[in-house]
């Protein structure tokens, strides 16, 4: 018998299933749900646990501890998105700013001062 710890198909599938809180694979066997309810319930918990990583992350991390927690939501697009036009330009400008806003402060001087000097 394989270990827990080793790759194989199954104990993948039984580790997902317990990351994301849905039934074993012996109860989805037993009586399978419908494609709907089973899309449906699967995006739900993939959202509660995303929603929940977040969390975490936020009550570890002290330069993010500010964020409103309640303005989270899995699916919203961000307000930079919103106003771009679809065209293949304005899409890879709107990830570059995306990028941006992601990286933390000394490391976007320290990318600048190396780009002057080039």
């Amino acid at each position: 018998m394989k270990l827990p710890t080793d790759h194989s198909f199954l104990f993948s599938i039984r580790r997902l299933l317990h990351t994301y809180n849905l039934p074993t694979a012996y109860q989805l066997f037993e009586s399978p749900p419908s494609k709907e309810v089973w899309k449906a319930k699967l995006n739900s918990a993939v959202d509660q646990h995303i929603i929940a990583t977040w969390q975490e992350e936020i009550q570890e991390n002290p330069s993010i501890r500010y964020i409103n927690t309640d303005a989270i939501s899995v699916g919203k697009t961000h307000h930079l998105y919103t106003y771009v036009r679809q065209n293949r330009i304005d899409i890879l400008r709107a990830e570059t700013k995306a990028k941006q806003l992601k990286e933390p402060t000394p490391y976007k001087q320290t990318e600048q001062s190396s780009i002057n000097t080039l």
